[in-house]
């Protein structure tokens, strides 16, 4: 349909409007072209009887690793057995383990496998996704991630903001300066030649990256945006290296205290929280949201869906944990994981909220009040619009 409405909703608009009771809104040509009262509406062509359920806008997943080959389910028991994320990575599992899978897989085996990730995730809501590579680790093979990447949108319906990851680890028997350099070098300008990705990033943990290497990556981004993974394991001062160079996000941040905390507050980069990578590893020193949100950060919430260490493709399992383990409200995680996604994303004046001309992306849930996503566990959109289109419908 180029035309539809949507009547007896309750429009969680994330927008001056608040919540909208008995509302009604028109979409016209893939964009919100009307919102009010349904009691206000005039209108007599294809109409949607929302019979009292949440219209939200579509989750927006500012982290996510979609694209990849196989599983790790096996870490999931050694973990829960007591071994720790560094212990498997030695043994040769984590990273390596899934950019030895990838690199055995064919270009349609990992088309094939990332169209059903992505499928999941809009099964759960999510119509806008961030798609980093990373488990290539070669030229070769992390252009494939991307390319594979970039053509989820046409397939799926999905929409797409990829992501260069190549300093995700340093590959099996490589010198870690030889291939920072390659990443540099030989990688980053085939991505940004042929078009590929809309940002960088780098894994900066120890025996990972140093944020010398990070200085490296922005220095030679050119006009990609700069994301960090920073903070994950330890208080490296990774919240303020990423605000010092300007990343367009920085996400992890479960060990940022009080200095990469104000330093966040004071600019521009996004906060991306990752409460699912926690749970599934089996810690509990979760991010301090409430810090962060009280300093005046902007905080977005995201699944990190991987296969090692966030099994998670529903971003309202994540707002179920972020308010279970760290103290954000149903509002702060719905904000978190709309409009905020969407600023990390360079995407919000476009989506991430429902307002006139915005892209009419569009998650109808089987309850009546914002506050049941994130409390009920399990709980499916009934139907789901990217751009105006019909998704998925149950």
């Amino acid at each position: 349909m180029s035309e539809f409405a949507i009547i007896h909703a309750s429009l969680l608009t994330m927008g001056d409007r608040g919540l909208i009771r008995d509302g009604a809104m028109m979409v016209r040509d893939g964009r919100i072209s009307w919102i009010g009262a349904t009691n206000e509406l005039a209108y007599g062509g294809d109409t949607v009887d929302a019979r009292g359920g949440l219209v939200s806008p579509g989750f927006v997943d500012s982290h996510t690793h979609l694209v990849f080959a196989g599983h790790r389910a096996g870490e999931f028991d050694q973990r829960n057995a007591g071994a720790s994320y560094q212990e498997i990575a030695a043994a040769g599992g984590g990273i390596k383990r899934s950019v030895e899978q990838v690199r055995a897989a064919s270009t349609p085996e990992l088309t094939q496998q990332a169209t059903r990730h992505a499928e999941w995730l809009l099964a759960n809501g999510t119509t806008s996704a961030e798609v980093k590579s990373g488990y290539g680790l070669s030229l070769t093979d992390e252009l494939r991630l991307l390319e594979v990447a970039g053509g989820l949108e046409a397939s799926t319906g999905l929409a797409v903001s990829p992501t260069f990851l190549g300093a995700h680890a340093v590959p099996t028997g490589t010198d870690g300066d030889e291939y920072l350099a390659h990443v540099l070098h030989d990688m980053l300008p085939a991505v940004k030649q042929q078009g590929l990705a809309r940002a960088v990033d780098m894994f900066v943990e120890d025996r990972y990256f140093t944020p010398d290497a990070a200085r490296k990556l922005a220095a030679h981004r050119g006009d990609l945006a700069l994301r960090l993974h920073v903070d994950q394991f330890g208080d490296a001062g990774g919240a303020a290296l990423a605000v010092e160079l300007g990343a367009q996000s920085a996400d992890h941040l479960e060990f940022t205290g009080e200095a990469g905390i104000r330093a966040l507050a004071a600019s521009n980069t996004v906060a991306g929280l990752l409460p699912a990578s926690v749970a599934a590893l089996g810690r509990d020193h979760y991010a301090n949201a409430r810090s962060m949100l009280d300093a005046g950060c902007r905080v977005a919430l995201a699944t990190d869906f991987n296969p090692g260490t966030a099994p998670y493709a529903s971003m309202a399992s994540v707002m179920h944990l972020a308010r279970l383990h760290m103290g954000m409200t149903a509002m702060e995680c719905w904000q978190a994981s709309t409009i905020r996604g969407a600023e990390s994303l360079g995407w919000a004046a476009d989506r991430g909220s429902l307002e006139l001309g915005k892209r009419a992306d569009l998650v109808l849930w089987d309850v009546a009040d914002p506050e049941e996503i994130g409390y009920w566990v399990g709980v499916f959109p009934r139907k789901v619009w990217v751009a105006g289109n019909l998704r998925v419908s149950r």
